[in-house]
């Protein structure tokens, strides 16, 4: 054989086995070999375990190199534990509210609290604090027998509106339905409870107005100042007639005190008696003072009426709440 060929055999032999066995480039530590796709197998029998573990995705650069993406892929959120905290604080919201709702409807006066709230009312304006008064003549109608002299009056009258105020708060936060006549009976009962307040705390009333009366730097109309203390008018005619006498009243008042001061008889809001016995003989003072005991004497005859219509519309009211 010739030597040559026996050469060639061999480095074609030698040349089959290179081309199976290519060098590969030395691993560098840190680094994760690459394994070519023509040895892997379709049932993935070949993978490596770090592939297996870590799936990977391949991304082409604009160079053309494949670039793998071995990052462990983001976990789905869980939604299930926000809709559950949804749904518990849901019901939490709508226990509170039914709760706060019955709590209302605990709270509420009931029918026996307004009734019993008018009658305390009713017996403190007909007997009084000491069951003075009588069917003849309620308390609140004493409280004006000496209505232009009565130390307690603002005491009495604070009295008697806080009472009636707790019934009407009572009434209006309740649930009960009134009928017309009922509601009628009230809304008098409110006109009449202010005119009676404001006859019991007269003097006081009249009092707080002489300063400002006197002391204005310009002349001030009587009358009109005696509008700030007074009902405003109504559809009534009693109640219209009874406003325009206490103004006229109201208004001679503050002019006769105005007389007084310029004659030197009023001291320290104290009228001197002995200074005034000496104005008998002036003429102003003299019509002042006529004009002034006949709006005193039609006062007088309104709060007549005043206190029976007072009590006939308070007897209503009580009647109509405990049907």
């Amino acid at each position: 054989m010739d030597p040559n060929q026996e050469n060639q055999g061999e480095n074609s032999a030698g040349g089959s086995r290179q081309a199976i066995f290519t060098p590969q480039p030395p691993v560098v530590e840190g680094e994760v070999p690459t394994i070519p796709a023509s040895a892997q197998a379709s049932d993935g029998s070949s993978i490596h375990p770090y592939f297996s573990s870590h799936p990977t995705q391949t991304f082409n650069t604009e160079a053309g190199d494949i670039i793998l993406n071995t990052s462990a892929p983001k976990p789905k959120q869980n939604k299930r534990p926000f809709i559950i905290g949804g749904v518990i604080l849901a019901v939490f919201v709508l226990i509170c509210v039914v709760v706060l709702l019955v709590v209302q409807a605990m709270s509420k006066p009931s029918k026996t609290d307004v009734v019993k709230s008018f009658n305390v009312f009713k017996n403190y304006i007909e007997y009084g604090p000491d069951n003075v008064g009588n069917d003849e003549g309620w308390y609140i109608s004493q409280l004006t027998s000496y209505i232009y002299d009565t130390p307690d009056a603002e005491e009495e009258s604070k009295k008697i509106k806080s009472l009636y105020s707790d019934f009407k708060s009572k009434l209006q936060q309740s649930s009960i339905t009134l009928g017309n006549n009922l509601q009628n009976a009230i809304i008098t009962e409110d006109t009449l409870l202010e005119y009676a307040i404001l006859y019991i705390d007269l003097d006081n009333q009249i009092r707080s107005l002489v300063n400002n009366y006197i002391k204005a730097d310009e002349q001030v109309n009587a009358e009109s100042l005696a509008t700030q203390i007074v009902p405003q008018r109504s559809d009534n005619n009693f109640y219209n007639d009874m406003r325009e006498v206490l103004i006229k009243y109201i208004a001679s008042e503050l002019e006769i005190y105005a007389f007084y001061n310029d004659n030197f008889c009023l001291m320290d809001e104290d009228v001197d008696s002995e200074c005034v016995a000496l104005l008998d003989d002036d003429t102003s003072y003299t019509e002042l003072s006529q004009r002034n005991k006949f709006l005193a004497s039609a006062v007088e005859q309104n709060s007549l009426r005043l206190w029976s219509e007072l009590k006939t519309n308070t007897t209503a009211v009580q009647k109509g709440l405990n049907e």
